[in-house]
């Protein structure tokens, strides 16, 4: 006879920062949860609006199953960071990530525990949601539209060879993780990274991830910074130098996690490649003393680098230019 499978302890972790119009449906929907005795972490990052007053309020006259702790960081910790905290203090098996604006399913965490526990325990889940806008409307479709497959490594890993190519491996507000993983690799060392582009390259190092097929939460779009356009020329340099940013922390990031892991030489050497590639290239936007070390190193690159960032300003700035006739 089969041992019964150990019900896995939970944690629902809430990340927040000025989400004082969203903070309320999502803190509910976290509440409404139906697996039971879930340890529920509501975490604003010193938001300069009422995010952690309304989240505060509505914990404070809470009398369900389960057990909700609100907090504020004394400063303003930046994504990285703020969870980086909030995962030193986690002791449960699993931990369920959302996100201030959107709102889980009553259901979305048995649902995960059900599929981890049929699935054989993998290091991360996540989901499909519906798409709502700013005032909760739903909208055609699901999210995520387009991902790279975790379960390819090889697609995983060059997904960081262009500057503008997609890096997504999963929805992050729809993420579900083991302790283990992130335990094994540790927190995340560089600021502009997204944590779940992270945990996705960790999955796919470890070769164990499942996708659940169906919606669990309803995924808001149209607001914040990452649906903006750019337009102007300004616009255009502020994503440029984010983009080179995040693709150079995300190769430190994987550079690191390799060395913890079997990676075959020639995946190890993409991404070697790559971390020399964005480093140079991150290094026209933030310093010149860096720019010049690695020009002395690595010359042709540096050329390249720059040529390339000239031809697309070249061409930004005719677009832009176009536009205004």
């Amino acid at each position: 006879m089969s041992k019964p499978k150990q019900i896995p302890n939970v944690t629902f972790v809430m990340l927040c920062y000025n989400q004082e119009q969203y903070v309320e449906a999502a803190i509910r929907g976290a509440l409404a949860q139906d697996y039971l005795n879930l340890d529920i972490i509501i975490s604003d990052d010193n938001s300069p609006d009422r995010t952690f007053e309304v989240a505060e309020q509505i914990a404070s006259t809470y009398e369900g199953p389960h057990s909700i702790r609100c907090q504020k960081n004394k400063k303003n910790m930046g994504l990285t960071e703020h969870l980086n905290s909030l995962m030193s203090g986690i002791t449960t098996e699993l931990v369920v990530v959302a996100a201030g604006d959107d709102v889980s399913l009553p259901n979305r965490v048995s649902k995960i525990v059900e599929v981890y526990l049929r699935e054989g325990r993998p290091m991360l889940l996540s989901s499909k949601a519906y798409r709502i806008d700013a005032d909760g409307k739903k909208l055609d479709g699901f999210a995520p539209a387009t991902v790279i497959p975790i379960e390819n490594l090889y697609s995983v890993v060059s997904s960081l060879d262009n500057l503008d190519s997609r890096v997504g491996l999963y929805l992050g507000a729809s993420g579900a993780w083991r302790m283990e993983l992130w335990n094994k690799y540790g927190p995340i060392l560089y600021e502009h990274c997204w944590e779940d582009v992270v945990m996705g390259f960790r999955a796919a190092l470890e070769g164990s991830y499942y996708h659940i097929d169906e919606p669990l939460l309803d995924y808001r779009v149209g607001i914040g910074l990452s649906t903006a356009k750019a337009t102007s020329l300004k616009d255009k340099v502020i994503s440029r130098k984010a983009k080179a940013l995040l693709k150079r922390d995300l190769a430190k990031q994987r550079f690191q996690d390799i060395r913890l892991s079997e990676l075959s030489p020639d995946l190890t050497e993409v991404v070697n490649e790559q971390l020399r590639r964005y480093t140079i290239l991150a290094s026209i936007y933030t310093s010149p003393g860096d720019f010049l070390s690695a020009f002395k190193l690595y010359p042709l690159e540096s050329v390249a680098g720059v040529g390339r960032e000239v031809y697309f300003y070249m061409c930004a700035f005719f677009s832009v230019f176009l536009r205004r006739k």
